[in-house]
């Protein structure tokens, strides 16, 4: 590992996939010792020493639901500016525009804080969503 951890620091691992969200808790701890045989030691020549805590799943919070609710979320952001009071769940077509924007904007937001989103010749920000 090219990062030592002189002390003992505790992060948190998630994979978010399309089925579930799963987090993993994990310790990180550079042993400084002479002793350690000479293959464990890195670059730095210390071992790194990561040892998992504990781990959990939902399987309800998945990658499918965040493309739901970000839908949702761009559904009542353009009813509310384009629409009129009127909704339009039944605009299969539109329906199907949203549901793209949103997986595409879940990607950006994966690893981004800002994502610009268009909706035919509309243009939003969505940010920290």
């Amino acid at each position: 590992m090219s990062h030592s951890f002189p002390e003992k620091e505790y992060h948190i691992i998630y994979d978010a996939g399309s089925s579930g969200i799963r987090a993993t808790l994990a310790s990180f701890h550079t042993a400084h010792s002479d002793s350690a045989p000479k293959a464990l030691k890195s670059k730095t020549g210390d071992p790194t020493h990561v040892e998992i805590k504990g781990f959990g799943y939902d399987r309800q919070a998945s990658g499918a639901e965040m493309d739901y609710r970000l839908r949702n979320i761009l559904k009542e952001a353009f009813e509310t500016k384009h629409a009129r009071g009127r909704t339009i769940d039944k605009e299969a077509r539109a329906i199907a525009r949203l549901n793209k924007e949103a997986n595409r904007v879940k990607t950006i937001l994966s690893a981004n804080t800002e994502s610009n989103v268009m909706v035919g010749q509309q243009s939003y920000v969505s940010s920290d969503r």
